[in-house]
């Protein structure tokens, strides 16, 4: 049953195309994962409690009064801030139940679908809407709305259903152009791109022997790092209305081809980024091994570079422009069980997990705040890397808020983009099939 609370409970709405029963949201999973994975959200094995999803009724383990909240291990690893700061909270006793983040859909959909699981969700923000969708969250709107312009705009447009809330943002990340300043310095190239036209003579200029220019992925890494170029073209992935296909108009096609051109007709890419198919890792190795000069990639690729080349001479920078700044943006987001009975406390602790007297925990897990206010930070003002992370932040593009969005871009668009790299269809003619085939997602 369904407790209600004042916390407005998500619902699901007979006979709109986006609503999804259990079984089609379970379909998704696959999707939604490599939507995680482009993210740069992962997990990592070591674990605090048991993981097992047990408990019965609301809020999993623990007492009546104790909040449970249910999220991947990746905050639970080393020091674990996120979990600490659970621990010292005011104004409840607070369980954290962490699982692999590959599990972590399915665990919440089994636990709340039979009445039961956690109180809050901390998960990645393209997860959300399909949560949202399926009513299995709760609808935050009216609680949210007076701290919504607390956030980045891209971060809280990503975690809407239809124009309502269902998860407030956490952390953010979103994709800059991180480029070797040594090489950089040997081709006589002074400072980083800041247009197409300027990208693409560096990009030329740093190819040569057996150094490239430019790092690609293949399949959805090249789909998801194409969405900065469409719309930096003033194109768009949808229509307003989220019912049809818009970027195959005059924008998209010219940014497809030009991204597309990188590989096929200018060859600044090492042919090894075809079987980029599985990991960031893959995407970084070039990068971090100095044959290649540039890549786009998120805050999470400067771990891999401290661990495997720390002297690597390198910075990040905003990507290219040409109409107008635009990256693609990912992080986490805290949502509130449609299920819980005690959802009321659980939005408290949401309030108090993302105010700024608590930003300090998401340094700590060396990730940076959807807060807005955080470009003020000494954290951000201390390392130029992730100033430019905070600046781009503010021109961030949500992708599209709907259910079936990881069958578009790690379906549809990463086929799509895996026809042209293996040169089996020309850009153009695959764009007009991934049209075809996105619309048909859409209709249902």
């Amino acid at each position: 049953m369904t407790r209600q609370s004042s916390v407005a409970l998500g619902r699901r709405r007979a006979g709109h195309p986006f609503v999804l029963d259990r079984r089609r949201f379970l379909g998704l999973g696959a999707g939604a994962l490599a939507g995680a994975a482009l993210a740069g959200c992962g997990g990592s094995s070591s674990t605090v409690g048991s993981g097992d999803g047990g408990g019965s009724g609301n809020g999993g383990g623990g007492g009546s009064d104790t909040l449970t909240v249910w999220g991947s291990n990746a905050w639970s690893d080393g020091d674990a801030p996120f979990v600490k700061a659970l621990e010292n909270y005011p104004d409840a006793e607070v369980e954290y139940e962490p699982f692999p983040a590959n599990d972590l859909v399915d665990k919440i959909t089994t636990a709340i679908n039979g009445g039961g699981g956690p109180d809050v969700m901390l998960l990645d923000v393209s997860q959300v809407t399909q949560f949202g969708a399926s009513g299995l969250f709760a609808d935050i709107t009216h609680q949210f709305s007076p701290l919504a312009g607390d956030f980045f705009e891209a971060s809280v447009l990503s975690a809407q259903f239809e124009g309502r809330q269902y998860a407030v943002p956490y952390d953010t990340n979103n994709v800059a152009l991180f480029w070797n300043t040594r090489l950089f310095a040997e081709a006589g190239i002074d400072s980083p791109p800041t247009t197409w036209e300027e990208f693409l003579a560096a990009a030329v200029e740093l190819t040569h022997d057996d150094q490239y220019g430019f790092m690609m992925g293949a399949l959805g890494y090249g789909a998801f790092l194409w969405w900065p170029w469409l719309w930096q073209n003033s194109g768009q992935i949808l229509t307003d209305d989220l019912t049809k296909a818009a970027f195959n108009d005059e924008a998209g096609r010219e940014a497809w081809q030009f991204y597309a051109d990188l590989h096929l007709k200018h060859g600044v890419v090492p042919p090894t980024f075809l079987t980029v198919t599985q990991s960031w890792d893959e995407y970084n190795d070039p990068f971090i091994g100095e044959k290649v000069a540039m890549m786009t990639t998120g805050s999470w690729a400067m771990a891999s570079i401290e661990t495997i080349n720390p002297e690597l001479e390198y910075a990040v920078a905003p990507l290219p422009t040409r109409d107008r700044g635009a990256t693609v943006v990912g992080g986490n987001a805290l949502a509130v069980s449609a299920e819980s009975a005690k959802a009321d406390a659980a939005w408290k602790l949401i309030e108090y997990l993302v105010s700024a007297d608590q930003r300090s925990v998401i340094e700590e897990s060396s990730r940076m705040s959807a807060r807005r206010d955080v470009v003020d930070t000494e954290y951000v003002k201390a390392d130029p890397a992730l100033q430019t992370f905070a600046q781009q932040a503010e021109y961030g593009v949500a992708r599209p808020s709907i259910p079936n969005w990881g069958q578009i871009e790690w379906g549809v668009m990463a086929e799509s983009w895996d026809s042209v790299i293996h040169e089996q269809a020309a850009p153009l003619d695959a764009l007009d099939q991934a049209q075809a085939e996105v619309d048909k997602v859409l209709a249902g």
